[in-house]
């Protein structure tokens, strides 16, 4: 087995050339679209959908009060919530805030047991003395 260096950037100068034009943060993309086309879609899910311009403006008001309530860049900031626009502006206004985003999805509700379950026997916790020759 042959041992190769791991791949770097610098060694393809179109590799870098490209990566240099991307947002450095997360949230610097939506800022950046947010100035350059405020009246586009920018997101949308089954309720509600945001401009780019009110996508710029939800970052920025939802870092400010998560600022204030404490968070501190380098921080890790669980968002938990199902998919859609609450979750991307949490997701971009903790990058924002200068800490780390964690996107977590709520667990699912769990199906009531079947009312016949408690009458099965629970192998789970039971141990075998058989030995096999």
């Amino acid at each position: 087995m042959t041992h190769t260096e791991p791949f770097s950037a610098s060694d393809d100068p179109e590799t870098q050339a490209f990566l240099d034009t991307l947002p450095r943060k997360l949230h610097e993309a939506p800022l950046r679209w947010a100035a350059d086309t405020p009246d586009g879609i920018a997101i949308s899910d089954p309720t509600r959908r945001l401009t780019y311009a009110e996508l710029g403006a939800a970052i920025s008001a939802a870092a400010a009060r998560l600022v204030a309530h404490g968070v501190r860049p380098g921080d890790r900031v669980a968002v938990i919530n199902e998919n859609g626009v609450t979750s991307a502006v949490l997701i971009y206004a903790v990058s924002a805030a200068g800490a780390d985003p964690r996107q977590c999805k709520p667990p699912r509700q769990k199906s009531p047991p079947h009312p016949e379950a408690s009458e099965r026997p629970d192998h789970s916790t039971s141990s075998s003395t058989e030995t096999r020759p």
